[in-house]
């Protein structure tokens, strides 16, 4: 009888947990974007910050991290809202390369 009251509790708290981490994806993603952009802003109109080498290596992280955000992120959250992922042969494929590719 123990066995299927930890059980139940362990599902219950594996469903719990996926809203919460949703929220907190959202909440951080929404700042995390903007700033992105700001900075993007800040690159394509001082033409210092665009001409000094060790910039340029803040640039790439900034534009690998901007492709994750908007693509492999809202992978997750789809998953972590709806419970399942979308079942075709290429989503899963492009999620799998996104992963690949983004991941510095």
């Amino acid at each position: 009888m123990t066995s299927n009251n930890t059980t139940a509790s362990s599902d219950y708290s594996k469903g719990m947990r996926r809203p919460v981490l949703f929220n907190v994806l959202v909440c951080l993603l929404i700042p995390s974007l903007t700033c992105s952009i700001y900075l993007f802003f800040q690159f394509a109109t001082n033409h210092i910050l665009r001409r000094q080498i060790h910039n340029r290596i803040t640039l790439f992280l900034l534009i690998a991290y901007f492709l994750q955000a908007i693509t492999d992120i809202p992978f997750m959250l789809s998953l972590l809202h709806h419970g399942n992922v979308y079942q075709s042969e290429f989503f899963c494929q492009l999620w799998i390369l996104a992963d690949y590719i983004l991941n510095v």
